[in-house]
């Protein structure tokens, strides 16, 4: 027990420097990025200190596996350069054993991971591009639909959206009938939200099934979405709740991103739970390297390495899977068993 809390307190401490250390970093290079936006929209110091407030959870949320991964590396460089391990070893702890004495903490930093990409990082991020959209400068909106929103048999198309998602300008709605063909195409110069319904202006209705055009000056329909929903999937965010990742993956609106995409998303989100583990794993054989030689030299060099592949792998495949070339089961889960079956591996040879 002492031992597992002594070789705990250190690989806690080190995530959290390297944590905060990487979260400070691209914090002041996203503040370089964005200040001259900022300030030249009046919002002066005060808003450079907001944008950063609103930014740090989730760049905390993003940094985290490698965070993980070089807490994990120093940990294990300082238990080698100290030569713990072989007093472990003398003791009769197997390699394995003495990595597991750290297994736990990172499974709870993978579901405190976990919850903050839930409850934290969505949150702050809406907050931060609804201040953007109210703080931009108005434009003339283009005449074409620029971006689209597909709820159910409805799909809306506008070319611009008020700040607060309540009025559309240039919208296409296009509604199809139970065997999914067209059955309506409607065009109007405006939209305005009057919830639950929504008051279109300069109507022109085309039934496709009666052929036959009709023009309104007015006219209320029902879009199955609210203007939440329009700031949403018009301005998708990165970082989506579990809440938003569910409704989009069960038939809600999904704006211009399929239900493979939210699916896979939500999947991902629960495999964030094991990524610290398997990054504790990979970097493991270097606490039995030797100082005195280039064994851990060699040894960190391999695991940060393969911690860096995993995170390129793993996102190349859920990107792969939220195009729905392949299922989300497969998208999500392939790089962390394959990495995990990699870790323990090595792991396996280390001990011999």
């Amino acid at each position: 027990m002492i031992l597992a809390t002594y070789l705990t307190r250190l690989f806690v401490v080190r995530v959290l420097g390297a944590l905060f250390g990487f979260a400070a970093l691209v914090e002041i290079l996203d503040l370089f990025d964005m200040a001259g936006t900022i300030l030249e929209r009046g919002e002066g110091i005060a808003g450079l200190g907001r944008y950063a407030l609103l930014r740090l959870p989730v760049i905390m949320v993003d940094v985290v596996p490698f965070a993980v991964l070089i807490g994990a590396l120093f940990t294990f460089m300082a238990v080698a350069s100290k030569s713990e391990v072989v007093a472990m070893r003398a003791l009769g702890l197997a390699p394995q054993r003495i990595i597991m004495f750290l297994v736990p903490a990172a499974l709870a930093v993978g579901a405190l991971h976990v919850i903050a990409s839930d409850m934290l990082a969505p949150p702050a991020e809406t907050a931060l591009r609804d201040w953007l959209l109210r703080s931009a400068s108005a434009e003339a909106p283009s005449e074409t639909a620029e971006y689209w929103i597909r709820s159910g048999p409805v799909l809306v198309g506008f070319a611009s959206a008020a700040p607060n998602g309540s009025q559309l300008d240039h919208v296409l709605i296009y509604e199809r009938d139970a065997g999914g063909q067209l059955a309506r195409r409607i065009a109007a110069a405006s939209a305005v939200y009057e919830g639950p319904l929504w008051l279109l202006s300069d109507v022109a209705v085309n039934e496709t099934t009666a052929d036959r055009r009709v023009s309104h000056d007015a006219m209320e329909i029902d879009l199955r979405m609210a203007p939440d929903d329009v700031l949403e999937l018009s301005q998708p965010l990165e970082h989506l709740s579990f809440a938003q990742l569910w409704e989009g993956a069960t038939g809600g609106p999904t704006g211009m991103r399929s239900q493979a995409f939210f699916s896979t998303r939500m999947m991902a989100m629960w495999a964030l739970v094991a990524t610290p583990a398997i990054m504790l794993v990979l970097a493991g054989p270097i606490a039995f390297g030797s100082t005195r030689s280039r064994t851990i030299g060699l040894q960190a060099a391999i695991a940060l390495g393969l911690g860096l592949l995993f995170v390129l792998v793993a996102g190349i495949l859920r990107t792969v899977g939220e195009s729905g070339v392949v299922t989300p089961l497969l998208a999500v889960w392939a790089a962390p068993l394959g990495f995990a079956a990699l870790a323990g591996l090595r792991m396996g040879r280390t001990g011999r």
